[in-house]
């Protein structure tokens, strides 16, 4: 069953609503793409940011779009992380979890996550 359309755009479903909105906004997508991908997400249950990827879109623009609709910082590459905030997490886990650590502030560590989703 799908997710209740957002009244301000006629196309976009409830999570997909906000990303396909931002990245229309930027002018990073089109309406016809947007439509294309939403339909082709009801088919495959995928994330609209990947489809859209998969489309041509630079995933720095979904990633951005992403940041933005999530509330969070996007930064762009290369991550300069602190040295105390690299000992605190081991390899191992960082790589399982796709995070870099970047700064730790009193008892506040913040990591860069590749999926902030997963």
């Amino acid at each position: 069953m799908d997710a209740p359309r957002a009244a301000s755009h006629p196309h976009v479903m409830n999570n997909s609503r906000v990303i396909g909105q931002l990245l229309l906004a930027a002018q990073h997508i089109t309406e016809d793409l947007l439509t294309t991908a939403l339909r082709e997400q009801r088919t495959t249950r995928e994330r609209l940011g990947d489809i859209l990827v998969r489309h041509g879109v630079a995933p720095r623009c979904v990633a951005q779009a992403l940041a933005q609709q999530l509330r969070l910082t996007y930064m762009d590459p290369p991550l300069q992380p602190d040295s105390a905030a690299i000992q605190l997490i081991d390899r191992a886990t960082a790589e399982r979890l796709r995070v870099i650590p970047l700064t730790v502030r009193e008892k506040l560590l913040r990591v860069a996550m590749v999926d902030p989703l997963d």
